[in-house]
């Protein structure tokens, strides 16, 4: 899968809640801080591996759309979905990240895994109380190594440094040099009130509700 497929492929996900969905192509573009052509050639490429089907229709303003359908892999188990926080792209992040950094993340996420280290506090007390915390948690740890992730993520190891160093100017990476891992965050605030992403949002669908996250499944094997 092409970075730009990865790229437009969350912000897709985040318009399930129907059998068909009807985002524009420049929408999701600006979702995914790529051009439209681009976004345009993402979408045709999840087409051809079977992630979504696409049918053309005339929108309201009288230019051509699409509808769009996610396909859920038969082949996919609770292991390969992951959960995808909205907020990371309504917040702005996922827009101001290149393509090989929102690739990475999407890998060091789905190999992410809850950090009990920073929970081993807890002793003797109840396991609800723990799985609270676990509900509520800001980040988890990875401790593949980086070129493992870059394969997982399909980018050049020469790539990892730029595209860790832009996860963590964006806040969503942490590394960890006395443990030789990465905190990963789940969630984020949002960095800029009037980006394209809000403003383009709050014009089109401004009643619109925003789901918490989505589950982005499969994709951790289809990196």
């Amino acid at each position: 899968m092409s970075l730009t497929a990865k790229s437009v492929y969350i912000p897709l996900l985040l318009h399930q809640g129907g059998a068909e969905i009807f985002p524009s192509i420049r929408r999701l573009a600006a979702m995914a801080g790529i051009g439209v052509k681009a976004a345009g050639g993402g979408l045709a490429q999840l087409e051809r591996l079977g992630h979504i089907t696409r049918k053309a229709n005339v929108t309201r303003d009288g230019n051509q759309g699409y509808s769009y359908t996610i396909i859920d892999p038969a082949n996919a188990n609770k292991k390969e979905n992951f959960p995808v926080k909205a907020s990371i792209v309504y917040a702005g992040h996922w827009a101001q990240l290149p393509t090989i950094a929102q690739a990475l993340y999407i890998a060091i996420r789905a190999n992410a895994t809850y950090d009990n280290e920073a929970h081993e506090d807890h002793g003797n007390e109840k396991l609800a109380t723990i799985g609270e915390d676990f509900l509520v948690r800001d980040w988890e740890h990875c401790e593949m190594y980086a070129s493992d992730l870059c394969t997982l993520a399909g980018i050049a190891r020469c790539g990892f440094a730029k595209a860790s160093a832009a996860l963590v100017a964006q806040g969503l990476l942490e590394p960890e040099y006395d443990r030789k891992g990465w905190r990963v965050r789940l969630h984020a605030e949002a960095i800029i009130a009037t980006s394209e992403v809000n403003a383009l949002t709050a014009k089109r669908y401004p009643k619109r509700e925003r789901k918490e996250s989505v589950c982005l499944r499969h994709v951790g094997s289809a990196v």
